[in-house]
Order: C-alpha cells, then sequence, then structure tokens
C-alpha cells in the first residue's frame, strides 16, 4: 500500500507541476530598441571638447550632426572613433562655413549619399545601415535658415513666414531622394517649429515627430536659443521623425552650451513585422571609418 500511496502522490505532484507550468503566461519579448540623435554643433566651434562630451554621454547608436567644418570634423574623429565605426562628414561646395554634415554610427553602413540643395543651401546626407537587427534608412538634413529680423517679434515671424517656400520645396527635394519601401528616420535643424510647411509636409507623409509623440506641449521644450535685438530667442528647431515600423519609448533635450543647439535624442522599438516578412539581419560589424 505504501508503493501505491507514493505512486500516487508522485502523479499528483506531476499532474500539479504540469498544471503550473501550463498556466504560466509565455514570457514577453521587448522589441529590439535603439537610440538616435540629433546635434548642430554650430561651426563656430565654441568649446570642441564639451561638444564631443555631450555626443559620448548621448550613447546613442547612431548621431547626426549638422555645421561640422575641418576643424571639428578632426577633433571628433580622433575623439570618438573609438565609440563608433563609422564615421562620415559631407558637405556640398564648401562656399559656406556651416554647411556641412556628419553622421556617426555604430553599425556598419550599407549606402550612403549626398543629395545637393535645391532651393536652400545645405542639402542633406543620407545612408542606409543596420539599428536594432534591422536596416533602415537615415536622412540627416539642415534646412535654410532664416534671418534673425530685427530684434522684433513682428519681424521674425514675418522672416520664418518669408522662408517657408524654401523649406517646402527642400524637404519635397529630400523626400523624393529617399529610398523606397525602406523604414525611415529624417532628422536635422528643421529651422521650423512644428506647426510650419517642413514638419507638416513629413507629417502627412505618414512620420512621426519623436519628441511630441511622447512630450505634452512639445513646443514649450526649446531646443535652439539666440540673443539678437536684446531678446533671447527660444524655438523647438531640432526634430527626429520616423516612420510607422518604429515606435518612439522616450525622447530628451540635452542641454549645450557648446553651440547654440541642444542635441536631441530618442529611444526607438522596432514595431512587431508582419506575419511572413523576411527577417532583416544586419552584417557583422566592421571598421570603416569613413571620409
Amino acid at each position: 500500500m505504501d508503493l501505491v500511496r507514493r505512486a500516487l502522490l508522485a502523479a499528483a505532484a506531476a499532474l500539479a507541476a504540469t498544471a503550473c507550468s501550463a498556466a504560466k503566461p509565455a514570457e514577453k519579448r521587448t522589441p529590439p530598441r535603439f537610440r538616435v540623435a540629433t546635434f548642430n554643433i554650430n561651426w563656430g566651434n565654441v568649446d570642441l571638447s564639451k561638444t564631443v562630451r555631450t555626443i559620448r554621454d548621448s550613447k546613442a547608436d547612431l548621431v547626426a550632426l549638422q555645421e561640422t567644418n575641418a576643424e571639428s570634423e578632426r577633433h571628433i574623429r580622433t575623439k570618438l572613433r573609438g565609440d563608433y565605426a563609422t564615421i562620415f562628414f559631407r558637405g556640398h561646395d564648401g562656399r559656406y562655413e556651416a554647411e556641412r554634415f556628419g553622421l556617426l554610427v555604430k553599425s556598419p553602413v550599407k549606402e550612403l549619399k549626398f543629395v545637393p540643395p535645391k532651393g536652400g543651401i545645405f542639402g542633406a546626407l543620407i545612408l542606409r545601415t543596420w539599428l536594432g537587427g534591422r536596416e533602415v534608412q537615415i536622412a540627416n538634413l539642415h534646412l535654410m535658415p532664416w534671418a534673425r529680423g530685427g530684434g522684433e517679434l513682428i519681424a521674425m515671424a514675418k522672416e520664418m513666414a518669408r522662408m517657408e517656400g524654401t523649406h517646402a520645396t527642400e524637404i519635397t527635394n529630400i523626400h523624393a531622394a529617399l529610398w523606397g519601401k525602406v523604414p525611415t528616420i529624417v532628422l536635422g535643424d528643421f529651422n521650423s517649429h512644428s506647426g510650419m510647411n517642413a514638419p507638416v509636409f513629413l507629417k502627412k507623409q505618414g512620420f512621426v515627430d519623436s519628441f511630441a509623440s511622447v512630450t505634452e506641449h512639445p513646443e514649450r521644450h526649446p531646443t535652439w536659443r539666440w540673443k539678437h535685438g536684446g531678446v533671447v530667442w527660444t524655438f523647438r528647431l531640432d526634430h527626429i521623425f520616423h516612420s510607422g515600423e518604429m515606435r518612439t519609448v522616450s525622447s530628451r533635450i540635452v542641454k549645450c552650451d557648446s553651440s547654440d543647439h541642444d542635441l536631441v535624442t530618442s529611444v526607438l522599438e522596432w514595431q512587431p513585422q508582419k506575419a511572413g516578412a523576411a527577417p532583416d539581419r544586419a552584417p557583422a560589424a566592421e571598421d570603416d571609418r569613413g571620409q
């Protein structure tokens, strides 16, 4: 009888363990996440050590820079080559001090192209890379700045309105240059608040304003400041937009007094892929320092 009793108890215990195992919820996997940042570092090179520290502290997997020049590019390449596998700098024709772009990426780059300016003076730098294990294209832009006016609100508003047509031409040109059917992030110095032509155009194309998607009253959080005519002007001019394959987990503005702009960074994650879609696979990292 003792043997029978022990066998029954063992069977009951096994059955209970099986029931508990079946009732245990499946482990929920967190979608792959990655961090991107944009930073207009200001061509005046006020404090390059602080600029580099701000970039490094952002811990971004990809950083888009605007207003780089020969001096800042040498410094950034020297100080951050151990942090980023791929570092590229490009510009248009060198006629303007602040016309160049930089892209710092921890992943290898599949393809890169420069889009010459149309309507403005800067153009855009576009690349394809892998973030969070999936392919993505990045468009780093710097739209035409507007004149500061006479330091009065009405004059400033008129100058911003005057530049709207140029911005519309620029953003349309950059959007047309994107590779089709590739998840996309468009980021940089838009010289536009969120209600102006370029941001509105991207939203109409289905892009999400990353910072605004997780922040109440986003326009109350400026990324640019400039003292002119005895007034300190502040606007949210630096933006990160992403296509619908991604969602914003968090986004923040990192203050930095080495530039008139602050660094903006977002943590993004991939939305679940549709059933039957071929998964992206990032290649092994290579050491490509770019040009």
